[in-house]
Order: structure tokens, then sequence, then C-alpha cells
């Protein structure tokens, strides 16, 4: 009876000591998954840095195509105006022979006229 509970007993311990060992070994794997999952997150933040990095350097030239092009715009709007401007003085100039040329009678005055002018 002793020898059986000494087996009993021994078999117990025996199973207590796989258990811990287990338990360590559990252990020890946890820490090393542990280990790899974190080199993979700071890779992968390296990554989105780089990333982040990039896509900056995309706006900030973004940005500055924008602004030329907007200086870009401001100047043909200054040329439109000048233009428009020069039109319209050309236009009073034209109404203006246009109406001295009803009061004159001789065609070669008129094409001197006109000549003069332009």
């Amino acid at each position: 009876m002793i020898t059986r509970i000494n087996i009993f007993i021994g078999v117990i311990l025996v199973l207590l000591v796989i258990l811990i060992i287990q338990g360590i070994q559990q252990g020890i794997e946890n820490r090393r998954n542990e280990k790899k999952i974190d080199e993979i997150y700071q890779v992968q933040m390296i990554s989105l840095e780089h990333i982040k990095r990039k896509n900056q350097a995309v706006l900030d030239s973004l940005e500055v195509l924008v602004l030329n092009k907007n200086k870009e715009i401001k100047s043909l709007e200054e040329s439109l105006y000048q233009n428009v401007e020069h039109i319209h003085k050309n236009n009073i100039k034209y109404e203006k022979l246009k109406k001295n040329a009803l009061h004159i009678t001789d065609t070669d005055s008129l094409a001197n006229s006109l000549t003069k002018r332009y």
C-alpha cells in the first residue's frame, strides 16, 4: 500500500514537473512570439513613416504647383483685362473714324485719314 502511495505521489510529481516544464516552454514561446510581433510592428511603422514622408513630399509639390498655377491664372487675367481695355480703346477710335467717315465724301481723303490714324 505504501508503495502504491509512493508510486501515486511519484506520478503526481512527474505530472507536476511536466506541467511546470510545459508552462515554462509556453512562456518562452510567448516571449518569442512577442518579439516577432514587435519586430513586425517596427518594420510596419518604419514603412508607414516612409510612406507618410513620400506622400507629404507629393502634397508639398502639389501645393507648389497650385500656387504656380494660381499665379499664372492671375497673370493671364491681368493680360486679359489689358487686352479688353486695349480693344475698347481701339473700338472707340474706330467709332470716331466711322463717324468722321460719314462726313467725308472723297474716298481718297477717307483712305488717307484711315492710314494716318492706324
